[in-house]
């Protein structure tokens, strides 16, 4: 067993004894022919403990008991805690980002309706004070109308759309 020892770079120990079952004198002692420093990682599993915590403070030694295990294990929940708190975070980031496509895309027949009501109006206020004027001033008439008829028409959009995104929160 001795030889097992010296060449071992892993060894877990769980047994029940009510002293150490390994001192650091016994485990120098086995471990004399290993290269030193050799790295060795010794994993004390027993309650309570069957390994001299002393060993930890010879070259080339970790000694992991129960209570490093447990502060490994409360770091990494911490940390699987902290990422599924984020992966939520992001879920309802891109959740409204979708409800507001879904909710602008909705959007799109009203919009049109609006635009075709517009043009309707403006054709019908063309066709009753338009036929008035002629050359330039016709054209100039028309051209006012039309830009007039962009900028009523974009403002309104604008908001239609943003009532949209207010709706997710967006």
């Amino acid at each position: 067993m001795a030889e097992a020892v010296r060449d071992a770079d892993l060894m877990l120990g769980a047994a029940f004894a009510p002293n150490f079952l390994v001192t650091r004198a016994m485990f120098e002692q086995v471990r004399q022919g290993a290269e030193p420093g050799r790295p060795v990682c010794l994993i004390d599993a027993a309650v309570p403990r069957i390994l001299d915590r002393e060993i930890r403070h010879v070259d080339g030694v970790t000694l992991l008991d129960i209570g490093d295990l447990e502060g490994v294990v409360a770091s990494n929940r911490e940390k699987r805690i902290h990422a599924s708190q984020r992966a939520w975070e992001l879920t309802s980031e891109e959740v409204a980002k979708f409800e507001n496509r879904v909710n602008s895309a909705g959007l799109g027949p009203a919009i049109e309706r609006l635009r075709l009501r517009f043009d309707e109006v403006f054709e019908e206020i063309e066709s009753e004070h338009g036929h008035h004027l002629n050359g330039d001033a016709g054209a100039s008439y028309i051209e006012a109308q039309r830009r007039l008829k962009q900028r009523l028409l974009h403002e309104a959009i604008l908001e239609i759309k943003g009532i949209g995104r207010n709706r997710t929160g967006d």
